[in-house]
């Protein structure tokens, strides 16, 4: 068998082969009928493979025992055609067939593997299970026969084939390892300090060891893995920032994201391993239920202080092996309440869109390969396409399904508390284990307790979206306040647009401001078939969705929110109200009021209590609220009145913190989330001081002694620079040389930081931005623009890029050449083109224009060449001259407009340099898009040269990333920052590209992204203006 090497990743001296959802489709996807038949079941793999890693080949063969089930007609004939990459069982149509060998890939199909494997004796080689025999050839090559595994769906199987180093520890009868380049072994500290304490808790929690599942343990930091997961069942693969940590150095969020990560790996030998799911579209009940136990495991572990000497075994491809003993100590985490902010807060703003599907699916609408993407993608537990981390406050929760976890943390209280959930839990896995499981069968397991639950979960279960439950006092009386509940589908409104209206179930829980209290027992579930009137107190407020954390928003009516904003604004008061419910008043408001059914008014009233507010909780809301509006208002005076409100209110709650830090885990979240945001509003000393940590550590002076901060420093240092073009440079090459993970993405989050027009300087910049011009425009236009950034660079720069030798061989049509033409081309025979150039470049007119231009178009002419007069830097009175102005005011307008064009013309280039520096070189799969939204981070002038790259280097893209994933990615987060009616068209138009044409999907959720913007902008943003211009 001779294949083309399509799933297996050649990174540097790594080769992975792992079919985790990377299904290869064959033809006719549009029949039904490609679904295996249920009469062939898959009982063995006996897979031989030779691999060279040097070819972009692999050779081998697989035998497949199967059992044959007769129903109505015999099966005649069998077999498998391995060139046209498919297998054809009887005259059934071509169907899904793995990538990386031929195979039932259905995940219903549980079957043994066993792999034997030939290859370069100077590779490591790794599968699901441990190594069996070994021998070598003459030929240097090697050959090892691994262990059969237990019965697994063969999207598990996973092949590495590298020149890895192991770090191991001991832990009785388990093969547990680490397997990272040569240079990361000293940062497996984490992984191999909290391992086995996780390991532990799992067992006891499913009270079924890992050891009765799985053999080994084998953990692989892959250095680009743009997916970010893979291998679920023995073998488990990473990105490097997702597994490798920095020593002591080590962020503590990273520390917190690392045992998250490993918590939800291991939970999938027993959730995803042994049971398994039917079809793609039950995945989440085994994916979302690993990762929401890894949560609940790794909140355990991460509470308790630890303080173990751990002996670590270092061996590597040399042979020898070395001791290292490491502690490890760490206080409360707090994750159990970190999940309300960064999980549920962000379920409710995603499936808060026109299009968001519901969690569960029938198996028929899940059929063509771009629906069973979109679940793997979009629904299942891991957000593969769409977060990689690039803020340090972004977590580990960042990359899982924010709705599967979402509801089952509902789930969880639903259905009595953390203790009988794990009882749950527990008699699920016995009653399902080995075989296979759907949504269905979950749900009633889930629901066994008692038997009016089931229904309540499938109602959540398979509806899309969630409610918003309305709360407004019906009547009063001197004693007692009655308040009537609606509910609705909360939706983002966007034009035209129309969704299913479901009534869900709700579970209810409030408290009173007579009568706070917080636990969480649910009262009723509200029934939209059934009259909701709650009686208390007059006078009192009232609360509905205790701590945040069920999966609805709460609207009050203005005379009840009033109630909770004077109560808020008392300072002795206000710490009654439990501090995830304050969060999750700002988050609802503020979410609402871009719905119109609350006004801006109100809600920013709301948020003056956070001027007194000093908790994490409350201002992560606030800050993320604020952040959705920053940047789109369009008006200069309105959005800096913004930003000096948010600023005036986080000095109030700390000046301005200063390192190290003291308290908790979440103490050092807040501190470092303040200096964020007091950097990106550019307050004094914060920029100071990132600029003095800046420059003593790139003078060797010092070294950045919170790496928790390290980001943040070099994101302003770097904006603020007085030599941008020397310290991008520098950045730049640490990141090339560097062998820290969580350093590299911090330097190219950073590099994106870059608004000075300094770098202009480099004559290469300015290259390239005429040489992609070039393609679009012709010399009349490039010589305009040519003219604007040379004057620009003179007033500002006192840089003269007339000197730069390499842009004259650009095809710029140069001012002398066009001097020459006037003056000495004869008259009679281009009188007309003269005029047509005249008039094309002094008034920037199209071909289309001259053709149709009149004596009335001459006044709009002289404007226009006005404002080209004044691009190219002259002075007020030969603007005058030009132009027939007698008025000075008139002309100094249009100097002020050209001083705006010339930094917007700046700004372009330079985004443009740096995406072309960075996806021409040889950056990482998994870094692209992190890239291409670093520049667009917080800046509308990045933003729109971002939209002019990938609208003019599309092709490119595709051609250099045809990965829909990496290119649906970079559409997302586009689409998420459009606004303006021009820049919707024009997304609206790049995804009609035909690359499209099979993931309609994309084009509908990235026209949403942009649409429910759109739409804001039209119908709430004028409120704000107002709020912020006439204060």
């Amino acid at each position: 068998m001779s294949r083309h090497m399509d799933p297996i990743k050649a990174v540097s001296h790594v080769l992975l082969i792992w079919g985790c959802f990377h299904i290869s489709t064959a033809q006719n996807l549009n029949d039904s009928t490609y679904r295996l038949p249920k009469t062939v079941i898959p009982n063995m793999y006996h897979l031989i493979l030779t691999i060279l890693p040097d070819q972009d080949n692999f050779t081998g063969s697989v035998r497949i025992e199967f059992d044959v089930i007769h129903e109505k007609s015999p099966i005649n004939d069998i077999y498998i055609n391995l060139d046209e990459k498919y297998i054809l069982i009887e005259s059934v149509l071509p169907i899904y067939a793995r990538r990386a060998f031929p195979c039932f890939d259905e995940p219903s199909f549980k079957a043994n593997f066993s792999l034997e494997a030939t290859y370069p004796s100077e590779y490591t080689i790794l599968s699901n299970n441990v190594e069996g025999r070994e021998s070598n050839t003459t030929d240097g090559m090697k050959t090892t026969q691994f262990e059969t595994t237990e019965k697994i769906s063969m999207y598990l199987v996973s092949i590495l084939l590298s020149k890895f180093q192991a770090t191991s520890t001991l832990r009785r009868d388990l093969h547990f390892k680490v397997y990272t380049k040569n240079d990361g072994t000293n940062f497996t500290r984490v992984i191999t300090g909290y391992h086995n304490k996780i390991l532990d808790q799992l067992d006891d929690y499913i009270e079924v060891p890992f050891l009765n599942l799985e053999e080994q343990s084998y953990h692989a930091a892959i250095p680009d893995s743009h997916s970010g997961s893979g291998g679920d069942f023995g073998l488990f693969t990473y990105r490097e920032t997702d597994i490798l940590d920095e020593g002591e150095d080590t962020p503590s969020i990273v520390t917190q994201n690392i045992v998250v990560n490993i918590a939800t790996k291991l939970a999938r030998g027993w959730y995803g391993g042994s049971i398994s799911t039917a079809w793609w579209s039950d995945v989440w009940t085994n994916d979302a239920l690993a990762a929401y136990l890894g949560y609940l495991i790794a909140d355990e572990a991460l509470q308790t202080c630890v303080s173990d000497n751990l002996h670590l075994i270092l061996s590597g491809g040399d042979g020898r092996k070395r001791q290292a003993v490491i502690s490890v100590v760490n206080t409360d985490f707090d994750i159990y309440n970190q999940f309300v902010v960064d999980v549920i807060q962000k379920t409710l703003r995603d499936d808060a869109m026109p299009t968001a599907l519901p969690l569960s699916s029938n198996e028929e609408d899940i059929m063509l390969e771009d629906d069973i993407l979109n679940k793997l993608t979009e629904d299942s537990v891991q957000k593969r396409y769409t977060l990689p981390a690039v803020d340090i406050n972004i977590n580990i929760f960042d990359k899982l399904n924010f709705l599967g976890v979402s509801v089952l943390h509902m789930f969880n209280f639903m259905l009595g508390g953390k203790e009988e959930f794990r009882k749950i839990l527990k008699a699920h896995f016995r009653k399902r284990r080995d075989f296979v499981s759907n949504t269905y069968r979950f749900l009633k397991d889930l629901g066994s307790i008692k038997s009016t639950l089931r229904p309540i979960l499938e109602n959540w279960a398979y509806t899309p979206g969630y409610p918003i439950v309305s709360v407004a006092i019906e009547k009063s009386t001197n004693t007692t306040d009655v308040v009537e509940l609606s509910q609705k589908r909360f939706v983002y409104p966007m034009e035209n647009a129309t969704h299913e209206e479901n009534g869900w179930l709700i579970p209810l829980t409030s408290c009173i401001s007579t009568n706070q209290k917080y636990d969480m027992l649910i009262e009723e579930y509200y029934d939209p078939e059934n009259d909701n009137l709650f009686f208390y107190g007059n006078g009192s407020w009232i609360l509905f969705n205790l701590q945040g954390r069920f999966l609805y928003r709460v609207n009050y009516d203005e005379t009840l929110w009033r109630r909770l904003i004077s109560y808020l604004k008392d300072d002795d008061l206000r710490a009654g109200i439990h501090v995830l419910n304050r969060a999750q008043m700002v988050d609802d408001i503020f979410n609402i009021a871009r719905t119109g059914d609350v006004s801006y008014g109100l809600a920013f009233e709301l948020a003056e209590f956070l001027i007194n507010e000093t908790e994490y909780y409350p201002w992560k809301s606030a800050l993320t609220a604020f952040s959705y509006v920053l940047g789109k208002l369009e008006n200069d005076d309105a959005e800096a009145n913004l930003r000096s409100y948010i600023l005036n209110m986080l000095r109030f709650i700390e000046e301005f913190p200063t390192y190290p830090f003291n308290g908790n885990h979440v103490d050092v979240l807040k501190y470092v989330m303040i200096l964020e945001w007091s950097c990106k509003l550019d307050h004094a000393d914060c920029v100071l001081d990132a600029q003095i940590k800046f420059t003593n550590y790139k003078d060797g002076l010092e070294r950045i002694e919170d790496h928790n901060l390290r980001r943040n420093i070099f994101c302003t240092a770097l904006r603020h620079s007085d030599d941008v073009l020397e310290d991008w440079e520098f950045l730049w090459n640490i990141y090339t040389t560097s062998t820290l993970p969580h350093e590299q993405s911090d330097i190219l989050y950073a590099l994106g930081c870059t608004d000075n027009k300094n770098l202009l300087e480099c004559e290469n910049v300015l290259l390239a931005y005429f040489s992609e011009n070039a393609k679009n425009y012709k010399s009349s236009t490039l010589w305009a623009q040519y003219s604007m950034v040379k004057s620009c660079l003179i007033i500002y720069d006192n840089i003269d890029i007339s000197k730069f030798p390499k842009l004259f061989f650009a095809k710029i049509l140069t001012k002398s050449e066009i001097d020459r033409f006037l003056s000495s081309a004869d008259d009679k025979e281009f009188l007309m083109i003269k005029v047509g150039l005249i008039l094309g470049i002094a008034g920037a007119c199209r071909t289309d224009e001259l053709v149709n231009l009149t004596v009335d178009d001459i006044e709009d002419c002289r404007r226009s060449s006005a404002t080209l007069l004044a691009d190219a830097g002259v002075d007020i009175t030969t603007i005058k001259r030009h132009a027939g102005w007698k008025s000075t005011t008139v002309a100094e307008g249009y100097v002020e407009n050209s001083i705006e064009n010339k930094t917007k013309i700046a700004n372009q280039v330079l985004v443009w340099w740096y995406l072309l520096k960075l996806i021409n070189s040889d950056i990482k799969k998994q870094d692209v898009a992190v890239i291409f939204k670093s520049v667009f981070n917080s800046d509308s002038l990045g933003l729109q040269a971002a939209i002019d790259f990938l609208g003019n280097r599309f092709e490119d893209i595709i051609s250099l990333y045809p990965e829909i994933n990496i290119l649906s990615e970079m559409i997302y987060a586009m689409a998420e920052k459009i606004f303006k009616d021009e820049d919707f068209e024009w997304l609206k138009n790049l995804v009609a590209h035909e690359i499209l044409d099979n993931h309609a999907r994309v084009r509908s959720k990235a026209i949403a992204l942009a649409a429910v913007n759109n739409f804001w902008a039209k119908n709430y943003r004028n409120e704000i203006i107002d709020i912020f211009t006439t204060t």
